[in-house]
């Protein structure tokens, strides 16, 4: 007869936890394994920190911003300012997935991102922006 395990040990934590509780058999907890990965990315960021501009300012309304604050509203966004870039998707994640390593920093650098705040980065959409700028400066008159 075949043993049903239900329980397993973290070999991070030491906590006994249900073998629900893990991602695979070889894997630590899901909250070990997680809290691994937010490490992983955050010291990326870090690294990232010295090839990005210096006392970063919203591009739109100018607004003081820090980079990867863990605070949305006063963080800096990298906004995609035309389509034909090397980096897909959200910059941020790009960044904490890759290291500042010299091919990388030059794909980085020739996306040339700008750095909006969260609200003007949430007012622009990737696509179509030149027409809701229009749009909207033809409402304002």
């Amino acid at each position: 007869m075949e043993k049903i395990i239900e329980s397993k040990i973290c070999r991070v934590c030491k906590e006994t936890k249900s073998i629900n509780s893990y991602y695979n058999r070889r894997s630590p907890c899901k909250k070990c394994y997680n809290e691994r990965i937010k490490q992983r990315s955050h010291r990326l960021l870090r690294a990232w920190i010295k090839y990005l501009p210096e006392n970063p300012t919203c591009g739109v309304c100018g607004r003081v911003l820090k980079y990867f604050s863990g605070e949305v509203v006063k963080s800096a966004h990298f906004d995609h300012k035309n389509n034909g870039l090397a980096i897909k998707g959200k910059p941020s994640h790009w960044l904490r997935e890759n290291k500042p390593i010299e091919g990388n920093i030059k794909i980085f650098r020739s996306c040339d991102f700008g750095i909006l705040c969260y609200r003007c980065n949430r007012f622009i959409p990737t696509e179509g922006r030149e027409k809701l700028l229009r749009n909207l400066i033809e409402y304002l008159k």
